[in-house]
C-alpha cells in the first residue's frame, strides 16, 4: 500500500524539511556594523565574493565575541 505523503512527495507537491544550521552566527549584527547587507556579508564569507576588508573584519568580530 502506498502512503499518501510518499506519493505527494514523489510528485513534488510536498518536501521534507531539511535541518537548518547556522553557518555564520551573528552575521546580521556583523553586517550592520560593517555597513554592508547581510547577503553581501554571507556571500563574502561563503567564498562567493572577495572582500579582504570584510574578511578581516569578520575575524576581529569573532574574536571580540569570544
Amino acid at each position: 500500500m502506498v502512503d499518501l505523503s510518499d506519493m505527494l512527495q514523489q510528485q513534488g507537491r510536498i518536501n521534507k524539511r531539511k535541518s537548518s544550521r547556522v553557518r555564520f552566527p551573528g552575521i546580521g549584527k556583523f553586517a550592520e556594523a560593517s555597513g554592508v547587507t547581510r547577503i553581501h556579508a554571507y556571500r563574502v564569507l561563503a567564498g562567493e565574493r572577495k572582500s579582504p576588508r570584510l574578511e578581516a573584519a569578520w575575524v576581529k568580530f569573532q574574536e571580540a565575541g569570544k
